[in-house]
């Protein structure tokens, strides 16, 4: 009776939300650099959305696996396909972004560790778009 629920695609379900948040995230870390608008307002949206961004980033990745046939992936995969490099690339993406929020908790960006704010979140969000490309690759070929 509940087969359809076992068998169901969760990844592409929750996928989205990570998304939203460290997209936001981002564009919230280069607007304080950059100076757009009122800069504390948006050093007050960094914390909070890169950090349900990171722990939303648990149930996407094992979701991906499961949906992909967790291990069974990586013994039947080819570097030739999209999927590999999308699952290669989101885990980069997790990585980059869990590594950038544990590096800017309780601190104060100034100096030269702006360009390091900035860079590690940049490399985060452009690892995170490229997984999306590959994505709709691995979707619609």
């Amino acid at each position: 009776m509940l087969n359809w629920f076992v068998e169901m695609r969760i990844h592409p379900i929750v996928v989205h939300f990570p998304i939203a948040m460290l997209t936001l995230a981002w564009v919230a870390i280069v607007a304080v650099h950059a100076g757009w608008g009122d800069t504390s307002k948006w050093k007050a949206y960094i914390g909070p959305l890169e950090w349900f961004g990171v722990i939303a980033l648990a149930p996407t990745v094992l979701s991906g696996f499961r949906d992909a046939g967790w291990m069974e992936l990586f013994e039947t995969a080819s570097f030739s396909q999209p999927l590999i490099w999308h699952v290669l690339l989101g885990l980069l993406t997790a990585l980059l972004f869990t590594v950038h929020a544990f590096w800017r908790r309780n601190r104060d960006v100034a100096g030269k560790a702006v360009q390091l704010d900035v860079g590690l979140a940049s490399a985060g969000f452009w690892a995170l778009v490229v997984t999306g490309l590959l994505a709709g690759e691995v979707v619609y070929g």
